[in-house]
């Protein structure tokens, strides 16, 4: 099973810098979604975590961003927006404890933003709430 550890878990400024630095290449792989800084800006806020898995030697292998959002009618929802890395960190088991992040976070759903494909990653108990479609925009020269 993936180890998944919360960077706020970084106690010393060698920790943070070296996770910073060897975050860049899978922070790549999100396509321009989310930069570094709004990364860094992310782990200063309370309903935001950040969280990056580990390989056997200690090399970061994935990473997810976290965040509660709370509907003005109640409903607080933990959201899983921002994923990239090796696939297979993000199956079932590894999505129990972000279940138990949302039990923390007292939410009543549990949402991950992403492609379709992400139906077939989660197993079973999940369901299509929406779909996100999107076009390039071609300028002409």
């Amino acid at each position: 099973m993936a180890k998944w550890v919360r960077a706020n878990m970084l106690f010393t400024t060698a920790e943070r810098e070296a996770f910073w630095r060897l975050l860049s290449p899978l922070v790549e792989k999100l396509d321009g979604r989310i930069s570094m800084e709004q990364l860094e800006e992310c782990n200063r806020l309370p309903e935001h975590d950040i969280w990056f898995c580990l390989d056997e030697e200690g090399g970061f292998r994935s990473v997810m961003v976290t965040r509660v959002r709370q509907y003005t009618a109640g409903l607080r929802v933990l959201l899983l927006s921002h994923a990239a890395g090796e696939l297979e960190d993000f199956g079932p088991e590894s999505l129990e404890k972000v279940e138990s992040i949302a039990r923390y976070y007292e939410c009543r759903k549990l949402q991950v933003d992403g492609r379709p494909g992400w139906i077939k990653v989660v197993g079973e108990g999940w369901s299509e709430f929406y779909r996100s479609i999107e076009k390039e925009i071609v300028y002409a020269r």
